[in-house]
């Protein structure tokens, strides 16, 4: 007869990735990391813990850890989605000439 018996939460194996991203300017790589700021600080998930260093030469570096697959997916799509919009909007302003706001970011 099987065991429906739980394993301890210490013997649960984490996913992790790890992304690095380098952006053609350094200043890119700040301003992005200011940006999704806000996500880090007050996640609402509990299955996925994120680091994000990002290093004097702008490369960001996104650590996620998850409790399992499904969570890391959906770590890893949100903010990678988040890292394209603020790319993306980036870009405009700077092909329209304008640049962000230092105090909005």
């Amino acid at each position: 007869m099987p065991s429906d018996i739980e394993e301890p939460s210490s013997m649960r194996v984490r996913t992790e990735a790890e992304v690095e991203i380098a952006f053609p300017l350094p200043r890119m790589g700040h301003v992005v990391a200011e940006a999704i700021r806000p996500e880090l600080e007050d996640s609402p998930a509990d299955r996925s813990i994120v680091k994000l260093i990002v290093d004097e030469d702008g490369k960001m570096t996104l650590h996620i850890s998850a409790t399992d697959t499904s969570a890391l997916r959906a770590a890893l799509n949100s903010y990678l989605r988040w890292v394209s919009a603020i790319t993306k909007t980036l870009n405009m302003l700077e092909e329209s000439g304008r640049e962000p706001d230092k105090g909005s970011t």
